[in-house]
Parts: C-alpha cells; sequence; structure tokens
C-alpha cells in the first residue's frame, strides 16, 4: 500500500508517570434507562493522589455521569476538584471508556467476584485535561495525559500518565 506523502512520520507517543488517582465515591444515583442507555452518577466522596511533581487529595463533590451503554460499553463523563498538598486546585475532566468482554460480564455482575477480575482482562481508559490558576502548577494547563484505570470496592483507581 502506498504512503501518501501529505502524511509525515510522527514520533511515536511516549508518556511519562503523572500520578496514581484513587476515588472514593458516594452510593450510586441510577438516573435510569433513556434514549442513549442508563445513566448512572457515581459521586466522588474524596480520595487522593500522588506522583514525581504533584500530590493532594480529591475534594468531594465532583463525579462521573457514566452511561451504560447497550453494546455493555461504560463511557466516563468525569468532573473532579484536586487539591495539592499545598493548597492549589486543579479542575480534572476526563472522557473515556469500560469495556468488559461478554465473557467476563457475569463474572463484573456477581459483587463477590468482581473486584477480584485481573484488570488486564478488560479496557478501562480515560483522557484526562486539567485547569489550575496555581502558578506553580501552570505547566498541567497543556498536559494531555491517558489513564489506565481499575475498580476496587469504593470506587475506580487510575494510574495516569502524561503524553510527551
Amino acid at each position: 500500500m502506498p504512503v501518501d506523502p501529505r502524511v509525515k512520520s510522527v514520533a511515536a507517543i511516549r508518556t511519562t508517570p503523572l500520578f496514581d488517582i484513587i476515588v472514593d465515591l458516594n452510593p450510586k444515583l441510577n438516573i435510569g434507562d433513556g434514549p442513549l442507555g442508563r445513566r448512572i452518577l457515581f459521586g466522588a466522596a474524596g480520595g487522593t493522589f500522588e506522583g514525581p511533581r504533584l500530590r493532594g487529595e480529591v475534594v468531594p463533590g465532583g463525579g462521573d455521569w457514566a452511561l451504560f451503554r447497550a453494546d455493555g460499553a461504560m463511557s466516563l463523563d468525569v468532573r473532579l476538584t484536586l487539591r495539592t498538598h499545598d493548597d492549589a486546585l486543579v479542575h480534572m475532566t476526563y472522557g473515556g471508556r469500560w469495556i468488559t468482554p461478554p465473557e467476563l460480564r457475569a463474572e463484573m455482575a456477581d459483587p463477590a467476584k468482581r473486584y477480584q477480575v485481573d484488570p488486564s482482562r478488560y479496557y478501562f481508559r480515560t483522557n484526562p485535561l486539567f485547569e489550575t490558576a496555581a502558578t506553580k502548577y501552570d505547566w498541567i494547563n497543556r498536559v494531555v495525559a491517558i489513564g489506565l484505570g481499575h475498580r476496587r470496592t469504593d470506587g475506580p483507581v487510575y494510574s495516569v500518565f502524561e503524553v510527551l
């Protein structure tokens, strides 16, 4: 297949760790079945994040307005506020997908088994973006990130990487 001369070779995507984040959740609010699927709000009750250049806590009050689609995928729509250890506020938003293969759905639906499923067996990815007015953390306003997630009993855990 010939290569289109308009396409330039670009470096491979490289990443570096930004932080790990643990989000504690409030009890879910089942908004119900709508025209796009079942909408559920997983409200953020708190949590923590820690990485090489920033660390702190998840401020209660944000959440994930998740959409469970008919094809078995969950679409994420998350807004969180992070408070760094030195009191700077960072607005974090991300979309993403959690896709459970059909052969895992019964296991993931079982409350006794779902948190024991190896995360490598499902697809849980996010694309965080950030906004802050804090001069010390201004650099994060220009970061595009990716996150790899898994579930624990009281919320999600993500390893977040800055795309270089």
